[in-house]
């Protein structure tokens, strides 16, 4: 489960408009939108609930964070930043509005939009084509389907089409290729840089805001705590103090996961929240790979200090860190590979429209043969990267399922102060709810994305009422017994990417037949089988880039129904827990 003490939401107005509490949301397994009647139950006083209930209204205000934190009361799981990116949609659409500033909208206003950018089953396919047509990299990874379509015009038509109209085929299937991959390769860097300097302020406001709570709670008076309110916490226990008994006294296990620090980041960072930000302070933090923090490891990561070195030299180490994390990550090696093809081919292409060839540079070798070699040895490198995230998602929900047996097999026989533990002598550890079930996970360094997890909570829970039991478990893996490399292979194939390099692949190789054929007829079925195959990559790799579109527009579906199903509970009460407010 989440930290109690981070979820502030009385839904009070704040001097921003916003709802915020002094007390916080409590989720519990009774907080779940498919236990609607049971949350009805505990607030009037009819069910087991200890804390006390919390009246929501339509017209109550949101940042994201709180937004968030209700979501998984719920035990809804989307992104943070598909919750960022829902604000600042929302902010380009009320940017005329004098009376909001963009932090903070109702829940009506939250609900209205997001049912008007999903609608019903037509017009959210209309949705994602109007997404589609918008989207420039689409556009761009067009450029892959138009130089296949190029391809199979020239194999098929033959020698019906007029060679100087072929050469300019040829100067077009390389330049379509030359952008995509260029652009990549280039701008790569530049992208980094950008990640890496918003991911060092983003840490250092970080840091700055949790010290600066720090140092207004430990002061002595209104009066003084007015007056330093933009004073840092220099003290060493003093900071201690806050973070083991702000942040880590409501938590069971005693540590933060992954998922507690991503909430941190959301609180303190708001709409200027990156998803990096937490990758860059785990692997600051998380020395052991241990996937949790303790409090004095977190502790230690506020208390230290930017070195003090000058622009230079920190310019300097900017750059070369920035220049090494580019040239060793695997998909700019290996997309590298498809831009020295394509340049090479365009080259070629070129000087044979003047009269002139590559001879005198490559000798005997046939330019196209490199050119194809170059493309072989890119999509294998796609291959066995795309192969290995398939690999290590398959063993980490392989470890998901023995955690979660283990749970039920071993919970009443240990004093139960880890979530993981459940309840002591109480029924209510031979079930647990959704969120629950993440935390546990979690602290164990099993670390999935939502969809993953959603998908593998719904696996298991059969009858579909929010959570899930030792029997339940057991069957579902009777049911999942299965072969590890089939498996991994299985879920590989059911990718867009492992279509998409294999008909490269298979399209390189076929190319490769027609540069050197045995026949004439062995050299034109080379020719068709590699414009197929570079035709198929083409579309699969649109259909990646679409495939991140329908996720996006299915986690806003989601957030739609959890939306209406706020507003439907009677009286829009929602749970919340009697902690005392974080400054």
């Amino acid at each position: 489960m989440l930290i109690p003490n981070l979820m502030k939401s009385s839904f009070e107005e704040n001097e921003d408009g916003c709802s915020s509490s002094n007390s916080d949301v409590n989720t519990r397994s009774e907080s779940s939108l498919s236990h609607k009647n049971a949350l009805l139950k505990d607030i009037e006083g009819e069910g087991d609930n200890p804390y006390p209930m919390r009246y929501i209204s339509e017209h109550d205000k949101l940042d994201v964070f709180q937004l968030q934190n209700m979501l998984h009361g719920l035990g809804v799981l989307i992104p943070n930043y598909e919750i960022v990116s829902l604000f600042h949609q929302l902010n380009k659409q009320y940017k005329t509005d004098q009376n909001n500033d963009g932090s903070c909208f109702s829940i009506a206003e939250l609900s209205r939009y997001v049912k008007e950018s999903v609608g019903d089953g037509k017009q959210l396919t209309f949705r994602l084509l109007k997404v589609m047509v918008k989207d420039a990299n689409l556009w761009i990874k067009s450029l892959f389907i138009i130089a296949g379509l190029l391809l199979m015009i020239d194999a098929c038509g033959g020698e019906n089409i007029p060679s100087n109209v072929r050469r300019n085929f040829h100067i077009a299937v390389s330049t379509c290729y030359y952008i995509n991959s260029g652009k990549y390769v280039f701008f790569y860097f530049i992208h980094e840089w950008k990640e890496k300097t918003n991911s060092a302020e983003s840490i250092f406001r970080f840091k700055q805001a949790l010290r600066k709570k720090a140092a207004m709670r430990n002061r002595q008076s209104v009066v003084e705590h007015r007056n330093n309110i933009s004073r840092d916490c220099e003290d060493w226990e003093e900071l201690l103090a806050y973070i083991v008994k702000e942040i880590y006294s409501q938590i069971p296990s005693k540590v933060l996961t992954r998922r507690d620090v991503d909430l941190l980041l959301l609180r303190e960072l708001g709409q200027s929240y990156k998803p990096r930000v937490l990758d860059d302070i785990m692997s600051v933090i998380d020395k052991r790979k241990a996937g949790v923090l303790t409090s004095t490891e977190f502790h230690h990561f506020l208390a230290s200090k930017n070195p003090r070195t000058s622009k230079q030299k920190h310019l300097f180490r900017r750059i070369c860190s920035v220049v090494w994390d580019t040239i060793v990550d695997p998909d700019w090696i290996n997309t590298l590979y498809f831009l020295l093809g394509s340049i090479l081919a365009f080259t070629n292409n070129v000087a044979i429209t003047f009269g002139e060839d590559l001879y005198f540079f490559l000798g005997s070798v046939e330019p196209d043969l490199i050119v194809n070699l170059f493309f072989i040895v890119g999509c294998n490198g796609f291959i066995r990267s795309q192969y290995e995230i398939s690999k290590n998602e398959f063993h980490t929900e392989e470890r998901a399922k023995d955690i979660l047996i283990s749970h039920f097999r071993y919970s009443c026989y240990y004093e139960h102060d880890s979530v993981m533990m459940g309840e002591k002598n109480s029924q209510k550890s031979k079930i647990i709810n959704k969120m629950i079930f993440v935390r546990m996970l979690e602290e164990c360094n099993i670390n999935l994305p939502d969809a993953k997890l959603d998908e593998l909570f719904h696996n298991i829970n059969i009858e579909g009422n929010g959570t899930i039991s030792k029997d339940e478990t057991e069957s579902f893996l009777k049911r999942d017994e299965r072969n590890m490399e089939l498996t991994i292979l299985y879920k590989f194939s059911k990718s867009f990417n492992f279509w998409g390099n294999w008909t490269w692949l298979l399209g390189s190789y076929a190319f490769i037949l027609a540069v050197y054929p045995t026949n004439q007829t062995s050299g034109r079925v080379g020719y068709l089988i590699g414009s197929l195959g570079f035709l198929i990559g083409g579309i699969c790799l649109c259909g990646i880039i679409v495939e991140k579109m329908v996720v996006s527009l299915n986690y806003r579906v989601k957030l739609n129904n959890a939306l209406q199903d706020i507003i439907g509970v009677d009286h829009n009460k929602l749970q919340t827990s009697p902690t005392d407010h974080v400054a």
